[in-house]
This record gives structure tokens, sequence and C-alpha cells, in this order.
């Protein structure tokens, strides 16, 4: 009997390990993460784009609000291509003192060792040179080049925010008359590391180095392209160069002239001959991305301007679901291109930047949890900008120094920021929390968070949004309500008729998930009124997993007239949460246009002139015979 038990024990456990590693087969199949393919342009074709990305859709997820990752692909390939370029996105730059100019923020990650090897290759920057190149998309465009120095040693270590800063330098480039001016590189990277403690876990996490680039004096409303290379120097008592035989698989692919175009140059670091053996760039390829139409390219061709908006996208096999919707609307209708510029809408006009209202990755102070999101966005994010909203999953306090906000501050780089980011510890009240999350991601906080990244403005062509931090400090007096008064009144809607807010948090909700939360309501009370004074158009939100648009609305009342702002919410990007679970009333409320919590997805945004403009909910790979399709009127004109 006791041997009997035995063997049916015994074959228990094999089927459960049969199962396991079935799933897990399937698991990593979805999630494996892969250099994309070569794109020359921003106009992808997602049928033909083999980013593993695409075959989130040919498999069966039983579980579809799991994350999706795979940490074992990701260092099988370190160890085969070091210090490669990661975690590619695009945010839009900086204004610029000629308006028919723009610019755009590069930004990408390093790793800070390798995980098979990594007392074997260095990937710091003092170790590595960063070359990134871009020009204008056409057959005889000119190259521009940016080229960090040798790096200078380790600067400025802020203890409070868990950061680094390093110094550098750019080798400037010849001026070249392209007809259309000259471009000039006179900015200086940023370069970031940040190491915190999860309050999850308590595991010590320390990021990869993150390049921040801006890319200034850009044509508006142009195809550029750029690529990313990572130079080396050649040292004898280099590990990487000393002990072959450890990586000898990574060496022969590196020295292959097909793969990295292997030359010698010369630099200005004293002499020293550097080999241009590019460790990884974008593999001989070059990346597209479209400039945003400036006010000067905006009135002399009058096309509308296409943004993508979602909230709560996290990274589940629903969310990969909405991504692919995201970067299916990235791409050209060529059968209807030739109207793509007159005042309509039409399916040829292609989504040129992504809106995040907050609670991007749902890593929950689970750091490799943003590696592998950002991961999951590069196919999207390194074509187009992406311009976020700081929510209460970003809030993830550092366990040794109580500081929030540290991978949303480091990881991210917005533009127009006033200065460098000030951050204070959570309180007691926070730190002490038992909730389930505790510090990582409280859904009612109010914090010490101001500049940086947590609130700041940018237009795009017909549309001038400001983004707003509903986590920070939103009371009359605030530095963040007294920035917004100003940027308010800064507000030309001759050039941008359109004004766009967007934070977390929402105003209005007809959910019962998170009603009247004490930040909300603090925030309504201060910035409610200055919404409605300086003509706010459209007020977009996540926090609540579903989604909504209301009428006109002030003070919890429809504006008859139409002369108010209307408020949404995009929450259902597909994280791992789910939907909400109930209304606040069975019965939809007089304010609401329209609601729903059924159907995962994102929205359109296309802004056709000053006075029009279409707003389309775009729906997951389930259909529940919900849509909202509208034209919305600019209420002001």
């Amino acid at each position: 009997m006791t041997q009997f038990i035995g063997f049916i024990l015994t074959a228990i456990i094999c089927l459960i390990s049969v199962t396991r590693a079935e799933r897990d087969a399937v698991y990593f199949q979805q999630s494996a993460y892969l250099i994309p393919p070569s794109s020359p342009t921003l106009l992808l074709d997602p049928a033909s784009y083999s980013h593993p990305f695409n075959e989130y859709y040919t498999h069966t997820n039983t579980n579809t609000n799991a994350n999706i990752t795979d940490t074992n692909s990701i260092q099988q390939q370190e160890s085969e291509l070091p210090c490669q370029p990661r975690q590619i996105h695009l945010s839009l730059g900086n204004r610029q003192n000629d308006t028919s100019k723009t610019g755009m923020h590069l930004s990408f990650s390093i790793p800070n060792y390798i995980s098979s090897h990594p007392e074997l290759i260095s990937c710091s920057p003092d170790r590595i040179t960063i070359e990134i190149q871009y020009g204008i998309q056409k057959h005889d465009s000119v190259v521009y080049t940016a080229r960090t120095t040798q790096a200078h040693e380790l600067v400025d270590k802020d203890n409070n925010m868990g950061t680094y800063s390093h110094s550098y330098s750019y080798a400037q480039p010849s001026n070249h008359d392209n007809n259309d001016g000259k471009i000039n590189i006179n900015t200086v990277p940023v370069v970031r590391q940040y190491d915190t403690i999860s309050p999850i876990t308590l595991e010590r996490y320390s990021s990869d180095y993150l390049y921040h680039t801006a890319l200034d004096g850009l044509n508006g409303d142009t195809d550029y392209w750029y690529t990313i290379q990572v130079l080396k120097q050649i040292d004898p008592f280099d590990h990487w160069q000393s002990q072959p035989q450890v990586v000898t698989k990574a060496r022969r692919q590196l020295r292959s002239s097909e793969r990295t175009g292997a030359s010698h140059v010369n630099t200005d670091h004293g002499g020293e001959s550097w080999r241009k053996g590019i460790v990884l760039s974008t593999p001989t390829r070059r990346i597209g991305f479209r400039t945003a139409p400036t006010v000067t390219t905006v009135l002399q061709r009058r096309k509308p301007v296409k943004l993508a908006i979602v909230g709560d996208l996290g990274q589940t096999y629903n969310s990969t679901v909405t991504m692919l919707n995201i970067l299916s609307t990235m791409t050209h209708n060529t059968n209807a291109s030739a109207s793509a510029s007159v005042n309509q809408p039409t399916p040829s006009t292609p989504v040129t930047a992504l809106l995040i209202a907050g609670d991007m990755s749902y890593a929950n102070s689970i750091q490799p949890q943003w590696d592998n999101w950002f991961n999951l966005m590069e196919p999207i994010v390194q074509h187009i900008p992406m311009m976020v909203a700081a929510g209460n999953h970003e809030i993830e306090c550092d366990a040794k120094s109580h500081f929030p906000f540290l991978a949303y501050e480091n990881r991210f780089y917005m533009p127009n920021r006033i200065k460098d980011a000030t951050i204070q510890p959570v309180s007691d009240r926070y730190w002490n929390n038992t909730d389930t999350w505790g510090c990582a991601t409280p859904s009612q906080f109010i914090g010490q968070y101001d500049y940086g990244n947590a609130f700041y403005g940018f237009e795009y062509g017909w549309v001038k949004t400001i983004v707003l931090s509903s986590y920070s400090d939103t009371r009359k007096g605030s530095n963040q309500y007294e920035w917004l008064v100003e940027e308010l009144e800064g507000v030309d809607r001759e050039e941008t008729p359109w004004l766009v807010i967007m934070m977390h948090t929402q105003f209005y909700t007809t959910f019962k998930a998170h009603n009247d939360e004490e930040e909300t309501i603090i925030m309504r009370q201060a910035m409610e009124e200055l919404f409605l004074h300086h003509h706010v158009n459209l007020v977009f939100s996540g926090h609540d997993h579903a989604y909504m648009r209301s009428k006109p609305m002030f003070e919890g009342g429809v504006v008859e007239n139409g002369r108010a702002p209307i408020y949404m919410i995009v929450g259902e990007g597909g994280n791992r949460e789910k939907h909400v679970k109930h209304y606040l009333n069975k019965d939809q409320e007089e304010w609401v246009a329209m609601r729903d919590k059924s159907v995962y997805g994102f929205g359109t945004l296309e802004v056709v002139n000053a006075t029009s403009a279409q707003w389309i909910w775009n729906m997951g790979e389930k259909y529940y015979g919900f849509q909202d399709e509208v034209w919305i009127h600019n209420q002001y004109l």
C-alpha cells in the first residue's frame, strides 16, 4: 500500500510539473523580448512587424490579467549583445525660440552590468561612448552626429532621490545647410541611475543607466530617422578583451562587419585610438519618427493631428492587445492618403503621439517590471512621443529613504520642465499603511513632489496640453497651483484653440471604485474654477478602470450652454486589476453622456481644425456592443 501511494504521489507531481512546463512555455513564448526589425519610417505595418508583440494575439492565455515577463530571454540576449541600448522611447522636446522648429527627447537605457558576466563587461558611462545620428528621411539627408565624450567621474550624487548625475559634453558636428536651416547640437545629455529597496519584497534594485538626450532645432511636422550606437574603447587590460574565451560567441558577433560596421575612428580624447566596435546600436537600421506639428506648420498645412490617449495600461495580455491596437493606428491607410491634408478626419491620419493618464507599468515597486514594460512598449514609443502623468502606481516609496516617485522621475523625461524635481519622504501616515500594497501604490495620497515630471505643458499642433500631478500639493498657493495659473494665462488660443488637461484622478465619476477620494476633492475645489475660467475643452483621467464621457460640467451639474469642460475617464488600458465592479447608480446619471466597464481599449482624439475634433473609443479584441464615436465642437468658439 505504501508503495502504491508513493507511486500515485509521484505521478501527480510529474503531471503538475508537465502542466507547469507547458504553461511556462506559452507564457515565455508570448513574452520573449527580441530586438525589433529594421523599420525605415514611422508608418508601420503591424501585420508585417515581427516583434513578438504580435505573437500575443496568436495564443490563448488563460490568465489574461497576469503580468507578462521573461527575464531569462533578456539575460540571454545581454550575454550575446552586451551594452545594448534598450527601452528606447521618445517624448516631446522643449519649446524652441523659433516657432517653426521643434524638438524631441530620445531616451534609452544601457545595462549597468551584464547579468551573465558582471565581472567581465562594464557598460558604465565611463567605459563607453554613445553616438546618436539622425537626419531627415530623404535620400540626400544630412547626417548629424551627437557623441558623448569619455565620461567624467560620477558627480552630484543626490542621496535624497537615489539618483546619480553624470557630466558629459558633445563633440560638435559641422553645421550643414539643408535648405531647411541648420541643426546645432548644444545640449548636454542627462544620464541617471537610481537605487531603491522595494517595500513589498525588501529586495534592492539598481537601475540601468538611463539616458535622456535632447534633439533640438528640428523642422516641424517632418519625418526624421535616428540610430543609437555604442562605442567601447579598446583596452588591453580590459577583461572584456583579455578573456575572450568567456564571451567568444558575443565577440564573434561583435566583430562581424556586417553587423557592426566595424571601423577605426579618432576622437579628441588625447589622440587615443577607439574602435568603432558598435557593441549594439539599432543594428544597421534607422528608426523613424515624425516631429510635432508646430504653429507654423499647422497654419501653413491645415492638417489634422491625431493623439492616442489611454490610462492604467499595465502589461497583461489585455494590455498588449491595447498596445497592438495603438500600434495599428500609427499606420497610414494608403487608399485614403490623398485626402489626408484636407480639414476632415480620414482613416489615413496616423496617430503621432501617445498620452498616458498615469499608472503605466503596474510594477508596484517590483522594479524589473518597469524594464519589462518599456520592452513591451518599445515598438510604439521608439517611433512616437509618449507623454505621461503620475498615477498612484508610480508612487512606489523606497523602503529605506521613504522617497516616492523614483522610477517615474528617473525613467521619463518630459518637456518644458521648470527645474529638477523636489521630492520629500512620505509621511508615516502612508508608510505605516496596512493595505496589501502599502506605500507602493496607495490609492489616496498627497505628497511633496513638485516640478520635474510632476507637472508640465506642451503644444502639439492645434492642441495645448497641460499635465497635472494628482498626488502633489494642489491647494491654492501651492507650487503646482501657482504654476498652473501662469501656464493657463499664457495659452494663446489663436495658436492652440484646443486646451486639454491630463491627470490621473477624476473630478467626476460614475463608478464606485475611487469616488470622492481625498486628493481629488482638494484638487477639484482648488482647480475646477480655473478650468472653466480658462476655457478648458477636455479633461482626461484614469484611476477608474472603466470608460466614461461626461457632458459639459461645472460644480456637479451640466452647463446647458455647453461652455464648460468635458470630463473623460480612459482607465481601461487592460491592467491586472481588471474592470471596476460597480456603478454608483444602476441607472446612468443625467450628466453622463456615455459609460462602460466591460471593454478594454483606448481613445483617439483627432483635431481637425480650430472648431472640430473627433473622439473615438477604440475597443480591444472583444466586442460587447458598446461603442463611442462623437464629434466635439469647440465649446468656446
